[in-house]
């Protein structure tokens, strides 16, 4: 008869080994999936924010509706940014110009820095709108 007494063990120990890699590539997937997710609604805000700010009439309602645009945008989409920078520039907020948005979202990726990556990442997104040539000046 054979003994098993040799493979006692094998299996407690093969699993003790394997866990913290299964650990390790879930917080990976997990972190990507939450970069992935948040640099889509950093593209969306950004877009948001040029075509809102293409529809203003003034330099500095463009640059005003252009960030609250974008921060309600993230806000709505669930984007978890630790902090939100918005730069729209507007110098040619003319028919036929165009308008561009900038926004930055800095995100903390849960978990990562058990893998060595860096736990806070920003993400950058920029959007360009033309502004409508047959619009009219609002004047009477």
């Amino acid at each position: 008869m054979i003994s098993r007494l040799e493979d006692d063990g094998s299996v407690a120990a093969e699993f003790a080994l394997v866990t913290p890699l299964l650990i390790a590539l879930t917080l990976l997937i997990a972190g990507s999936g939450s970069l992935a997710n948040t640099k889509l609604c950093v593209n969306d805000a950004a877009h948001q924010a040029a075509r809102a700010a293409s529809l203003s009439r003034e330099t500095q309602t463009a640059t005003s509706e252009g960030r609250s645009v974008a921060e309600a945008s993230l806000a709505a989409a669930g984007a978890h940014c630790r902090s939100v920078q918005v730069d729209v520039a507007a110098a040619d907020l003319r028919p036929g110009g165009a308008v561009s948005a900038t926004v930055s979202c800095t995100i903390d990726l849960p978990g990562m820095a058990f893998l060595g990556i860096a736990v806070a990442h920003t993400i950058t997104a920029t959007s360009t709108s033309v502004v409508d040539r047959y619009r009219g000046t609002g004047a009477p």
